[in-house]
């Protein structure tokens, strides 16, 4: 688990390198939330303007023609630019954000679809430790059979169980081990 990990990371000196890798990722990510920010802040800006921006260079267009501004046809002009906020400044400006978020989703799950089956990939490499521990059970099994007396481990036909760290590194399959050049077999007791 993470506490293996960060073990892992004490025992080999690797907290300088390591901090350094996070802080350039952390820099990285804050750069991008910036932008993404500011570009959240250009969309509820041009939602908020559009109308405005809208009507005035409409009524500009209108005056400059030199027709004459009625009332109704204001009121009716500002209701159909309104449209425009929510077609234009709300949709757009969200298609506009929401798009690179989009692309990065299609490329995971592009990612994702194209890795080969899972059954298709070869087992890890077992450890040295995992090796040891199950000679261990392999001669623990063999006395206990001869003495009749309960194993202290738990075993199942999928999995044997001897602690976190060589449980994770344990691979079983119908119960026999291939370590190294050695085959150990797995008995039930």
């Amino acid at each position: 688990g993470m506490f293996s990990g960060i073990a892992t990371v004490k025992a080999f000196c690797w907290e300088k390198p390591l901090t350094e890798d996070i802080s350039k990722l952390r820099h990285e990510e804050r750069s991008s939330i910036f932008i993404s920010q500011r570009m959240k802040a250009y969309n509820i800006t041009f939602y908020l303007v559009t109308p405005a921006l809208a009507s005035f260079a409409t009524f500009t267009v209108f005056w400059a023609q030199g027709k004459e501004l009625q009332v109704a046809s204001v009121f009716s002009t500002i209701a159909l630019l309104q449209v425009l906020r929510v077609s234009i400044g709300k949709q757009f400006a969200g298609f506009i954000e929401s798009f690179p978020e989009c692309l990065v989703a299609i490329a995971r799950i592009q990612k994702f679809l194209i890795q080969p089956e899972a059954s298709n990939a070869p087992p890890p490499a077992p450890t040295r430790a995992a090796a040891a521990a199950l000679a261990a059970l392999a001669a623990s099994t063999t006395i206990r059979k001869h003495t009749n007396t309960p194993h202290p481990l738990t075993t199942t036909t999928d999995h044997i169980i001897l602690d976190n760290t060589l449980h994770d590194n344990l691979r079983t399959t119908n119960n026999t081990q291939s370590l190294d050049t050695h085959t150990y077999t797995h008995t039930h007791t």
